[in-house]
């Protein structure tokens, strides 16, 4: 889910992310998700601790 779009992805799925697009998503099959979260802040690509970038919003998901 981006912001309040939801779509379904499957194997060898890609999506960019905006850096104001709030972002959740959750496994609804009975195999294992696996993923990877690349995130950089745009011109930060020199700093070393991109980690911190991001920040958590208080509101619920509505699936």
């Amino acid at each position: 889910m981006v912001d309040d779009n939801r779509f379904e992805v499957t194997t060898g799925s890609v999506v960019r992310v905006a850096p104001e697009g709030v972002r959740g998503w959750r496994n609804t099959s009975n195999s294992p998700l696996y993923y990877a979260v690349l995130q950089v802040k745009a011109g930060s690509e020199t700093v070393k601790n991109t980690i911190e970038d991001g920040r958590g919003v208080n509101r619920p998901v509505i699936w």
